[in-house]
């Protein structure tokens, strides 16, 4: 259930205190239903306690009632970070026309903040967050989830703003056709663009390539494996990264997490 493995008569009756918040305290009678929600917002705030710090520093002793205050004091300490990265973002936020990021992060995290119930339900998302990211956020849920994914979005940010408009739109047209309504992530249109380009030794200002330069990637590719081609992007991507960036940790992580994908379109000529 959790690495401090608390017994359910340990759980119990920090379920019950909970309900009784819920209800005002006028009854702790919760329906079946309501009972699983609250025992799972529990073990939500124990496991966040849990995944502070290493392991070995957590009390082995430690009673399941502390457990949740303290991890339920970190959920609200993470929904405060949250907001602080938000705030930071939006001065110099752009969305280059595309509807599907506009409304994920101009609608759809005010509405998180508005609903988010960090006492009853800290484990509920409540927004499908449907502009896609380079991770994997499936192990996440509630407040992590959603600070996970401003995270890369606040880098993804740092990248392409690093050029110009304008060509972060020709590249968009070139990469994605009608962009201002597509579900693909654009730093990973324009970091397929960056690679491809470093690969040709062209000029990295310029947006798109000829069929003659598609087809000498391609032919290039064709003797690798997936995993070798992953290998050499990863290497340019790191001395990319240095290049320009010196050696921003964030942005190289940032950078590193489109090269698997970036692989395979390469790879299948899909670019």
């Amino acid at each position: 259930m959790c690495r401090l493995n608390f017994e359910m008569e340990e759980l119990i009756p920090v379920v019950a205190k909970l309900a009784g918040q819920y209800t005002g305290f006028e009854s702790t009678s919760v329906t079946y239903e309501r009972a699983e929600q609250l025992m799972e917002a529990v073990l939500y705030c124990i496991r966040e306690y849990e995944n502070t710090g290493t392991e070995t520093l957590l009390p082995e002793n430690i009673l399941a009632e502390e457990a949740y205050r303290q991890g339920f004091h970190l959920v609200q300490e993470k929904a405060q970070e949250l907001r602080k990265l938000c705030n930071s973002l939006t001065p110099f936020f752009r969305t280059y026309g595309n509807i599907c990021l506009k409304d994920t992060i101009l609608k759809g995290i005010p509405e998180f903040f508005k609903w988010y119930d960090m006492k009853f339900a800290p484990m509920d998302t409540i927004i499908t967050l449907d502009y896609p990211v380079p991770a994997d956020l499936s192990a996440y849920s509630g407040v992590d989830t959603v600070y996970e994914y401003i995270k890369i979005i606040y880098q993804e940010q740092r990248f392409l703003q690093t050029m110009d408009a304008s060509y972060i739109r020709q590249v968009l047209e070139h990469s994605l056709g009608d962009y201002e309504n597509s579900v693909e992530n654009l730093g990973n249109a324009v970091f397929l663009n960056l690679m491809v380009h470093i690969m040709l030794k062209k000029p990295l200002e310029t947006a798109g390539f000829t069929e003659s330069e598609r087809q000498q990637i391609i032919k290039w590719c064709e003797p690798l494996t997936y995993d070798e081609l992953e290998i050499h992007l990863a290497e340019l991507t790191v001395k990319f990264a240095e290049t320009y960036w010196q050696r921003d940790s964030d942005i190289t992580a940032y950078l590193k997490s489109h090269v698997k994908d970036v692989a395979v379109r390469i790879k299948n000529g899909q670019f």
